[in-house]
């Protein structure tokens, strides 16, 4: 019967008696598997110290993803001040040169007027002188009739 309360003595020693406890451990399971739980506890620290570090990393990549989207959106904004800035003077551009047209357009018809009037003038130019030299022509008729008047008279 001592044999059938062995367990039941052991199992009550086991829980009263921490020393007892520990060399009981350390013949079963050896000091390698005793140190488990020292090293486990440092594996956990390690990792929470990384989980830290990689935690600071992504609130670190939040922020200059945030900057970044900020530069983009100022980018953004500048790019279509530039484009808004192109379009107002491209369509200064064409409006001077539609001006710039029209009045070319407006010389070239002056020019052209006065082209017309220029050869009208030339041909006036040319009748007068052709008139000039027929009145010419008539006044040195004229000078030797007189001469030969003036001779008869004379004579």
């Amino acid at each position: 019967m001592a044999a059938d309360r062995l367990p039941e003595e052991l199992i009550r020693r086991i829980r009263e008696d921490a020393e007892f406890r520990r060399l009981l451990l350390e013949v079963l399971l050896g000091e390698e598997f005793l140190q488990l739980p020292a090293g486990v506890r440092r594996i956990e620290q390690a990792v929470d110290r990384l989980i830290e570090a990689m935690e600071r990393d992504r609130q670190a990549a939040r922020e200059r993803e945030a900057r970044i989207d900020a530069q983009i959106e100022r980018l953004g904004q500048r790019i279509d001040d530039v484009a808004r800035s192109i379009d107002r003077l491209a369509d200064r551009v064409e409006a001077q040169i539609e001006a710039l047209t029209q009045r070319m357009e407006r010389v070239e018809a002056q020019i052209e007027a006065l082209t017309a009037r220029m050869e009208r003038v030339e041909a006036q130019i040319e009748a007068l002188t052709q008139r000039m030299e027929r009145v010419e022509a008539q006044i040195e008729a004229l000078t030797q009739r007189m001469e030969r008047v003036e001779a008869q008279i004379e004579a």
